[in-house]
């Protein structure tokens, strides 16, 4: 099987774009979207996710295929709800304080608050992150994208 980065360039050059104009096109620096087609975990543990959306977008590849969760076609959201209600409402019913919270994925209390008021934290972090948040409140890290 190809690897991911190898298969991101591929597709870059099968659509005949530079990578200067990719990197901004989808938003990054040249050398952050260089490391992107070096690296497989780029995707998932340093490029934030809204990144990661538009590089789907521009290669034409379905965003859970990117981050190694299979296609996302089809399957029925969890809710309706933004995220970042779902992820206030997942604490509280597992009884869990932001400090726990925090404490258990690593990241400041402040960064929780966040989470559970702008629904766009998330689109700031990389997919790993989103999936410690997802793990540590016993969600689907694919219901959350």
């Amino acid at each position: 099987m190809t690897p991911l980065h190898r298969l991101i360039k591929q597709r870059r050059e099968q659509l005949g774009i530079g990578q200067g104009e990719i990197a901004e096109r989808i938003g990054v620096s040249f050398y952050e979207y260089v490391d992107v087609e070096r690296y497989d975990d780029e995707i998932t543990q340093v490029l934030p996710l809204k990144h990661v959306r538009s590089l789907a977008t521009v290669l034409g590849f379905e965003l859970g295929t990117l981050l190694g969760v299979g296609s996302l076609a089809g399957k029925p959201s969890a809710s309706s709800k933004p995220r970042h209600t779902i992820l206030a409402e997942a604490r509280n019913r597992l009884g869990m304080s932001v400090e726990k919270m925090a404490d258990d994925i690593g990241y400041d209390e402040r960064f929780v608050h966040c989470l559970e008021t702008d629904d766009q934290t998330l689109e700031t972090c990389p997919y790993e992150v989103l999936k410690t948040v997802a793990e540590c409140l016993k969600l689907n890290p694919a219901d959350l994208l």
